[in-house]
């Protein structure tokens, strides 16, 4: 499954997130995208998800005209050490994001 991670996500993550295939904004050249590009973008290219730390993404851009399914990281300190024991959720929520449908991994 192909999966996005956009650019408020540290890029290191993709590296715990097996078996996925996770690419970034930041390789895909869409780093400087507004949101809605950004969609538009990742659901052209076949992406089934987008995994951020923006949670205004899913709202301000109707996900629901996109085919591409969002997780939101709820995660704080929002740094990579903090993120990385979470890799097995993130990688089942983005396993059960549907197209127009948005998931959450929050730090208990």
């Amino acid at each position: 499954m192909k999966v996005l991670l956009d650019h408020n996500v540290p890029h290191r993550l993709r590296l715990d997130l097996a078996p996925l295939d996770v690419s970034t904004t930041h390789y895909m050249g869409w780093n400087n995208l507004d949101n809605g590009d950004l969609m538009a973008a990742a659901a052209q290219a076949d992406f089934r998800v987008l995994i951020t730390a923006d949670r205004g993404v899913g709202f301000q851009q109707g996900l629901a005209a996109y085919s591409i399914g969002l997780v939101f990281l709820h995660i704080h300190p929002f740094t990579y050490p903090a993120i990385r024991p979470f890799a097995a959720a993130i990688t089942e929520a983005a396993g059960y994001a549907a197209k127009g449908q948005q998931l959450s991994v929050f730090r208990a």
